[in-house]
Parts: structure tokens; sequence; C-alpha cells
């Protein structure tokens, strides 16, 4: 549980954090039932931290206080 929660290597947006527990948690499943190692935590978490920098590129947070601005 710790792991997966280090600040480091987790997406910083709130959507962004629910995509990657929600992928950690179906890679542990899948490598708990299909596959031989007892490991599969590990190797799950290792999977979506490298994934959480393109998590983050794409559940990119809006800039507080940025306003849309028409273009005549």
């Amino acid at each position: 549980f710790f792991m997966a929660t280090d600040y480091v290597s987790s997406p910083m947006s709130k959507n962004g954090k629910l995509v990657y527990g929600i992928g950690c948690g179906v890679f542990n499943a899948v490598g708990r039932f299909y596959g031989p190692a007892a490991e599969s935590t590990t190797f799950a978490i290792l999977f979506m931290n490298g994934l959480a920098p393109l998590i983050d590129k794409a559940f990119t947070p809006r800039t507080f206080g940025w306003v849309k601005h028409d273009e005549d």
C-alpha cells in the first residue's frame, strides 16, 4: 500500500490517481490469477509507475485562474 502512494512516482491529478489505483488493482489481480509469481503486487506497482508520466499527461488539471479568451 505504501509503495503505490509514493509522491515521486504516482500521478498528481485526482483523476490520474484514480486511474493509477485501478490499474494497480487490475494488474495485481491478473498477476495473482494467471501468473506463477507471488510478487504480482510489486510488478503491478512498477508497471503503473512506468505509466505514471503518461497518465499525468492525459489527465493534466487546468491551471488555477486560467481563462480561455476567444480570438476574434
